[in-house]
């Protein structure tokens, strides 16, 4: 997937432990795997060692945290959504902080 000190980014969506989808940034340091959520500070990176994975399960379930990138909707397109359409819809808790999360479109009101 990524050689050596390359980096993926732009078109790619990881699932962080919270559940919510960011854009991330992929890179491989030696036997690091380093996620980093495009435009947040490295605190919130994910790391993970070649040894973290101690089977192929472990690995795969790593692998299925990751998609390509959600295609934004625009205002336009909102009539040509219809129930039981899979969605990424944004949640914000707060001011300063908005999450993605999978989603099913039940109706409209």
């Amino acid at each position: 997937m990524f050689s050596a000190g390359a980096a993926a980014s732009g078109d790619l969506e990881f699932r962080y432990d919270d559940n919510a989808w960011y854009n991330v940034t992929v890179k491989l340091e030696g036997d690091v795997l380093r996620i980093s959520i495009s435009k947040f500070a490295g605190e919130h990176d994910n790391v993970f060692t070649a040894n973290h994975f101690r089977s192929l399960s472990e690995l795969s379930d790593i692998e299925g945290r990751f998609r390509p990138l959600s295609r934004q909707l625009q205002d336009f397109e909102c009539p040509n959504i219809d129930p039981g359409m899979p969605v990424c819809a944004s949640y914000s808790s707060r001011a300063d902080d908005v999450c993605f999360y999978d989603a099913l479109v039940e109706g409209e009101s």
